[in-house]
């Protein structure tokens, strides 16, 4: 079952995948989603092996002010994760967005994202 919020959502987190069951989500604490008024958005790759376009889709459909893209294959410690997105959401220390390579994770301000254009679908997927 989706949870629904009633008010505003705050985060969305995206998991772009092709798996029905990413290790990713292991590391999410499904209670503590609820508690933040973060919505978990989960985006199967329909055989375009494109990770960029399957990204922009779970934005496309987001309803939070913050985004945060996470692999599906990622390895985290949520608390932290969440005190990321908290930071962001509230501006502390002027920060907009957070990154990490690997395991790829971008936190952004909805806003930016979508004003700089998302994620570039051109990028041809690593195997």
């Amino acid at each position: 079952m989706v949870p629904q919020f009633p008010g505003k959502v705050k985060a969305s987190i995206i998991i772009p995948t092709i798996d029905d069951d990413p290790i990713t989500l292991q590391y999410i604490d499904f209670k503590k989603l609820r508690e933040d008024d973060i919505e978990l958005i989960v985006v199967k790759d329909r055989g375009w092996r494109n990770a960029s376009r399957t990204r922009n889709i779970g934005a496309a459909i987001a309803k939070g002010e913050i985004l945060c893209f996470i692999d599906d294959d990622a390895a985290f410690n949520f608390n932290e994760l969440i005190n990321v997105i908290n930071e962001i959401s509230l501006g502390e220390n002027n920060k907009v967005f957070y990154w990490s390579a690997l395991p790829h994770i971008l936190i952004v301000k909805s806003d930016i994202f979508f004003r700089i254009g998302g994620y570039d679908e051109r990028s041809t997927p690593r195997l």
